[in-house]
């Protein structure tokens, strides 16, 4: 599914009315370059807009606020599912299925362990904070490393690292791994393999609590709220995707509007009510495979500029519920 066409026509309006280019300035952020903008009444699709894009970043924080705050599985500590439970998010019974919270800083690196596995299907999948795969794990993408360390760095740092390990760079801090090993008939075997796959943490990482969020639920999403905090979210983490800038500074604006203005914020609350929740639970309903009235997503790594599709594979991944299924 691609984003609607008037999304790209809302965010080239939007920067003609703000007087911004489409292009940040060399080492500045959208977040930067809004300061200097004059604050301009949004459409309701540029609304809508903004309020898409973000909702992506937020459902990933969710997740972490719950795995870290709640479910207290700590960062970088492998969390083994039971095979056959779907008491956990993106259940799959055909694969062994583990978790982690990965994070490492500026002078240490985490290495991840993963053992030699023949025969089956398996894969270590690094994403990050917005639901992007930075990695892949497995034989296909690894042909000459399939297994063994793997030292995960933060871009633009120079930890030391085993010897023979392979470097995977971290856009930030953070990273979630979803790794999963395929049963094949074998069930024990695949959960001897599930548990080979071990971390190396050195002591002393300097690791940020999750950025607190609203809470909010698939039947309630977050609504005006998600514009309080706009670039205090956004820099937690960068985002790859092509258009984050223009779609960052849409964000901006709606959050500059609704700032001390009570009629402004009642209004776009209700643009998302109305306008927005529905366009993304219509969406999520027509994506992916039909079957027998559910909609059945599969998980997808690079999104483009495609701020629904992104949405609508991060529900069903990152909600702390297994809902992979939309009615």
């Amino acid at each position: 599914m691609r984003a609607p066409n008037w999304i790209f026509a809302s965010i080239a309006a939007g920067f003609i009315s703000l007087g911004m280019t489409a292009c940040s300035s060399p080492g500045k952020s959208a977040a930067a370059n809004s300061t200097t903008a004059s604050v301009s009444a949004p459409s309701d699709d540029q609304i809508v807009a903004a309020w898409t894009y973000l909702y992506g970043r937020y459902l990933v924080l969710q997740q972490e606020n719950y795995d870290i705050n709640v479910e207290k599985v700590g960062y970088n500590k492998i969390k083994c599912n039971p095979l056959g439970s779907a008491a956990f998010v993106n259940p799959n019974m055909d694969v062994a299925y583990l978790e982690a919270w990965l994070a490492a800083d500026k002078d240490h690196a985490v290495i991840l362990n993963v053992p030699q596995v023949k025969g089956r299907y398996y894969t270590a999948e690094l994403l990050d904070g917005w639901g992007e795969v930075i990695a892949n794990i497995n034989e296909r993408t690894y042909p000459n490393h399939p297994y063994g360390k793997f030292a995960l760095v933060i871009k633009g740092t120079n930890p030391p690292v085993p010897a023979g390990a392979v470097r995977i760079e971290l856009p930030s801090a953070k990273a979630k791994m979803l790794a999963r090993v395929e049963l094949k008939g074998t069930p024990a075997t695949a959960k001897r393999l599930q548990n080979q796959f071990t971390l190396d943490v050195p002591a002393g990482i300097s690791i940020d609590p999750p950025h607190p969020v609203p809470a909010f639920t698939p039947a309630a999403p977050i609504r005006a709220e998600i514009f309080d905090n706009v670039a205090e979210v956004l820099a937690t983490y960068p985002d790859v995707m092509p258009k984050a800038p223009e779609y960052q500074a849409l964000a901006l604006n709606v959050a500059s509007y609704m700032t001390g203005n009570d009629t402004a914020r009642k209004r776009v609350d209700e643009v998302v009510k109305t306008k927005a929740i529905p366009a993304f639970l219509a969406g999520a309903k027509g994506f992916g495979t039909q079957k027998g009235g559910w909609s059945v997503t599969y998980v997808a790594g690079t999104f483009g500029n495609d701020i629904m599709a992104r949405d609508i594979i991060k529900r069903g991944e990152w909600f702390p519920a297994p809902i992979r299924l939309v009615r």
